[in-house]
């Protein structure tokens, strides 16, 4: 067993007393103290919230968006409302009246100050159907944490019909094949009533692993009935002054420097033209400052320690024209060879050997691994970026993170993008060159926010962000960083 262990005693103490009361229209649970249960005093908004899904807003009356675009999986189909039925999903913004007469009829969503707020909802079509499937990493070990979410039956009470109600199983897995169950909690039938009311459910569990993933699952099925909404799912901290996420140590420089920082007018050559030649792209700094540059020329990489002066030379298999370079702290190098080969390589230093770890169909100008070892190239050529998660197997197709394939200055389209950065938060940098300006995506957002515009910059090459936010760019037409 690996991952989480359920919480014996819950982090909720009043004058040292343990206790757990209901909330507001808190139904279907015990208010007893549960080692796994959840607990009303996490209801208010001093504890971190690492994920919460609210489902947005607006006037139509069917959201068009799918599971994916909230970041989770499910059993059920994403269907229109003429054709809504059991094994269906959709977000609304109220329980729609033309499906069935037994449901709350424009009922609204859960989420506090949300006008024409959106929800879940679902249509169970059978025993063990996967509502809810959401993946997170850099959780922080022996933390406490709480999953929930809030749940109410759709149907009316209408006593002359017999219904299925709703029982719903959260559970948290460990992420691996076997998926280890680590903590599972269900909400008991969620009753009808006369007016739609809304529970909070969910179970509270202390953090053994970093990786996890959170479910919601059906425990029946059967009809009519066994139709719900869920709004505000949430993962948070359950203990006052802890953080939720413990990151992994990162591989690219990212120094803080101090509040006035200057730097000295004139520079000091480590490399020039006849060792690296005229043509080199591609350079790296890890943390340790070492400097990692791609020559062209010879089809090498060339690594300067901190305090050398003669490089050490590496020349991969069958590198040709490679342009971005990116490099792990155990020493991996990422290396685009997507010109002749339309690939990307890794080079493993404890084999001295290259392997294909990304499948492309063009140059990689820029090369990025992100906090949860996601590899993003840069297709300058083809206008957008792509990723792909190097957790997986080698069949992983990429996915387009930016730009739409082309050349345009539209929020949603890039021209010639070249450097590309990462930060923390998984929100992506981009040297938009052909449009003279750097472009910010937020994370899981395809449209982008301009930060430095053509005002400013003249073919920007490559972008850099420092501990404080701070950007370096390297300013080509201008000769300047």
């Amino acid at each position: 067993m690996g991952g989480f262990l359920t919480s014996s005693i819950f982090d909720c103490k009043n004058n040292d007393e343990d206790y757990c009361e209901c909330s507001n229209d808190f139904i279907g649970l015990s208010c007893k103290i549960q080692s796994d249960d959840v607990c009303s005093k996490h209801d208010n908004n001093t504890y971190e919230s690492l994920f919460f899904i609210t489902f947005g807003s607006g006037s139509d009356r069917f959201y068009s968006k799918t599971a994916s675009d909230f970041n989770f999986k499910t059993d059920l189909k994403k269907e229109s409302w003429s054709n809504f039925k059991p094994g269906a999903y959709a977000f609304v913004n109220s329980v729609p009246s033309s499906l069935t007469v037994l449901w709350h009829d424009a009922a609204k969503d859960h989420t506090t100050n949300d006008t024409d707020g959106y929800m879940y909802l679902a249509g169970v079509g059978n025993v063990n159907d996967m509502i809810f499937n959401y993946n997170i990493t850099n959780l922080c070990v022996g933390v406490d944490y709480e999953y929930s979410a809030y749940l109410t039956n759709v149907m009316r009470d209408i006593r002359w019909v017999s219904v299925t109600e709703p029982n719903i199983r959260f559970e948290v897995r460990a992420v691996h094949k076997k998926g280890d169950l680590i903590a599972q909690k269900s909400t008991g039938d969620i009753p009808v009533y006369q007016h739609m009311t809304w529970s909070k459910h969910g179970l509270s569990f202390v953090a053994t692993s970093s990786s996890v993933v959170l479910l919601m699952i059906s425990n029946v099925g059967g009809h009519p009935g066994n139709d719900l909404a869920i709004d505000d799912i949430q993962l948070r901290v359950s203990s006052a002054n802890q953080t939720g996420f413990c990151y992994p140590v990162l591989s690219f420089n990212q120094p803080k420097f101090c509040p006035v920082v200057s730097w000295q007018a004139n520079a000091i050559t480590v490399a020039n033209d006849t060792m690296i030649g005229l043509s080199t792209i591609g350079m790296f700094i890890d943390t340790n400052n070492a400097i990692y540059a791609n020559d062209q020329e010879t089809n090498s990489v060339q690594i300067w320690y901190e305090g050398k002066t003669e490089p050490m030379i590496i020349k991969p298999e069958n590198l040709n024209a490679s342009k971005g370079i990116f490099v792990t702290n155990d020493g991996d190098i990422y290396l685009d060879n997507g010109e002749l080969t339309g690939r990307v390589d890794k080079w493993s230093k404890s084999s001295n050997s290259s392997v294909p770890v990304m499948y492309v169909n063009g140059s990689c100008f820029g090369l990025f691994v992100d906090r949860d070892k996601n590899l993003y190239c840069s297709l300058r050529d083809q206008h957008r970026i792509v990723k792909r998660s190097l957790c997986c197997d080698s069949n992983t197709s990429t996915t387009t993170v930016a730009g739409n394939g082309a050349n345009g200055s539209a929020p949603n389209m890039l021209n010639q993008p070249s450097g590309i950065f990462v930060d923390i938060k998984l929100n992506l940098y981009v040297a938009d060159y052909g449009n003279n300006r750097i472009q910010l995506f937020e994370y899981g957002e395809l449209s982008g926010r301009t930060l430095v515009d053509g005002s400013l910059l003249n073919g920007p090459t490559d972008i850099k962000v420092d501990a404080d936010g701070n950007l370096f760019i390297v300013d080509q037409g201008n000769h300047r960083i």
